[in-house]
């Protein structure tokens, strides 16, 4: 495996991936970025366009990490720099660019969390053309949890992705099983044409519960540091320079489960990871598919954590 080539951590909406990103940021030989979008296209000049179209966040991370790699800054006016940055190279492929900040964070290796890829087939070509053999960190939550966090999320928002909306109701309603089940069976299905070596399921609720023979596991899979100093070190990712909430020009940069702000209901509603029952966001008293239950099973998850 190439030690210089970035690992992708990917997995469903509200999995969790800002939080395990910093966690990994702490180990001393890798290096978390914020979402670079990056996927959406294949140069910088095309990257932009689709932000300046777009209707969420996307490309706020990238702003944030040009700003800060390449200016030491988290201020509007490093926005503004890393804007004129990437405009004066916009005709780079995004390949480029990666393989730069690669460079600029060595001997440390780059981690891209990226919460929305595995919902479009074609970033798995994307991430191949950026890296022939990527490693990638299959990053999973309950779809209980995952479910409750997204429909709150989905309440105080106007603008859903169509993929997490089912359009057999009229109107359509917020189902947060579609977008964790496609996630997970594309990324399981991407898995099954690599070598075990470049890919590896991590479960959000150890990160989150600070479990250090989790970290430990990864750590000995990345061939990296595992003593137990750093594995500390890992369990908190509050001073990760992306953690906190960027300059007004860019607020954003990390999942929207970051941005969020979650009620003590909703969390605790959440950690009951139930697969039997009705779900808390469905008016009609269903469960979860026969689908999403067996793909549940076959992540590891049983009726409970």
């Amino acid at each position: 495996m190439n030690e210089t080539s970035p690992i992708w951590l990917l997995g469903a909406p509200f999995s969790g991936s800002a939080w395990v990103a910093g966690c990994l940021h702490q180990h001393p030989q890798l290096y978390a970025l914020p979402q670079l979008d990056l996927l959406l296209a294949d140069t910088i000049g095309d990257a932009l366009k689709v932000f300046e179209l777009g209707q969420g966040t996307h490309g706020q991370g990238l702003r944030r990490a040009v700003a800060w790699l390449m200016y030491q800054r988290q201020d509007d006016q490093g926005i503004r720099l890393a804007n004129a940055w990437l405009a004066e190279r916009a005709e780079w492929s995004c390949k480029q660019l990666i393989e730069l900040f690669a460079q600029t964070v060595a001997p440390r290796r780059l981690v891209i969390p990226d919460d929305d890829a595995a919902l479009r087939p074609v970033a798995y070509l994307r991430i191949q053309a950026i890296s022939p053999q990527p490693q990638i960190l299959h990053l999973t939550r309950h779809p209980w949890s995952q479910g409750v966090l997204l429909h709150q999320w989905s309440r105080e928002h106007v603008f859903i992705p169509l993929d997490y909306k089912d359009h057999s109701f009229i109107p359509p309603q917020v189902e947060p099983q579609l977008p964790w089940f496609a996630a997970n069976q594309n990324l399981l299905n991407w898995r099954a044409q690599w070598p075990a070596a470049q890919s590896a399921q991590l479960r959000s609720e150890d990160f989150e519960s600070n479990n250090h023979e989790a970290a430990a596991r990864l750590c000995q899979w990345l061939d990296i540091q595992d003593d137990p100093a750093v594995l500390e070190a890992m369990r908190d990712p509050r001073d990760w320079v992306f953690a906190q909430p960027g300059p007004t020009l860019a607020p954003a940069g990390l999942d929207a489960e970051a941005q969020a702000r979650f009620s003590d209901r909703t969390l605790a509603l959440a950690e009951q990871q139930r697969l039997d029952t009705a779900l808390p966001w469905r008016a009609d008293g269903q469960g979860f598919a026969d689908a999403t239950l067996a793909l549940a099973e076959a992540l590891g998850y049983a009726q409970r954590v």
